[in-house]
């Protein structure tokens, strides 16, 4: 599951990560990420040994599904407004 907050007063956007992964992650922006710092983040807060390995998807897709999400998330967010 990956979901996402925004602030809209100070602009501030936290996603979390807690599906296929070994614990929670969570990144933060003190504004709103471009797309490609919105990825590069999510990968580097994602190394391969936080992601669930079995018989339902390899960690490498589902590490590219966590960012996949995640830019869909700051895009919802983001269309709030």
């Amino acid at each position: 599951m990956v979901t996402g907050i925004h602030d809209p007063v100070t602009q501030r956007l936290t996603i979390g990560i807690t599906a296929a992964v070994s614990r929670p992650v969570t990144v933060s922006f003190p504004a709103v990420p471009s797309a490609d710092r919105m990825r590069r983040s999510v990968l580097d807060a994602l190394p391969m040994h936080l992601i669930v390995d079995d018989v339902h998807g390899l960690p490498a897709w589902r590490r590219h599904l966590a960012v996949h999400l995640a830019e869909e998330v700051r895009q919802h967010l983001m269309a709030r407004e």
